[in-house]
């Protein structure tokens, strides 16, 4: 009986040894800041969002996004992965930023799973953020855009 439970707790052993290098430790879900922050790059994190689409079928968020060290923002269009029938799928996207006196530096085009990132320099001025979304399903289209008011001023 104890060469059994000795088996039995070598092979528990291993398996826990074997997930936490497989997975990298601990499990963590992405969210979408974490995932708008990772496409923006490293020192990146979210200031203000605005979620454009929460219906069920077309779930999709906007970012603005801020790197104190490099004094860069970023913006960035997510679709959501759990709850976007149109998440892998080319649908329009768009993603924009201008600093206060400034122009509109936009990208927008058919995307799968983001719009982005656009970067502007905006130190010593306030910054405003811009998304879209198009996406026609069978029996319905949805069209939204959101333009963000001035802020994040510095």
């Amino acid at each position: 009986m104890r060469a059994a439970t000795r088996r039995i707790a070598v092979i528990s052993s291993a398996a826990a040894l074997f997930s936490s290098i497989l997975l990298g430790g601990t499990a963590h879900a992405e969210t979408l800041s974490d995932k708008a922050a990772s496409i923006c790059g490293s020192g990146y994190y979210v200031q203000r969002s605005h979620v454009l689409s929460d219906r069920q079928t077309q779930g999709v968020t906007a970012f603005q996004l801020y790197n104190a060290s490099s004094r860069k923002n970023c913006a960035v269009t997510l679709k959501h992965p759990t709850t976007s029938s149109f998440y892998g799928s080319k649908t329009t996207l768009g993603a924009g930023m201008r600093a206060e006196g400034g122009s509109w530096v936009r990208e927008e085009g058919a995307f799968a799973y983001y719009a982005g990132p656009v970067y502007v320099n905006a130190s010593g001025k306030c910054v405003q953020f811009w998304g879209k979304t198009y996406q026609s399903g069978a029996s319905s289209v949805w069209y939204e855009t959101h333009t963000s008011s001035f802020a994040n001023c510095g």
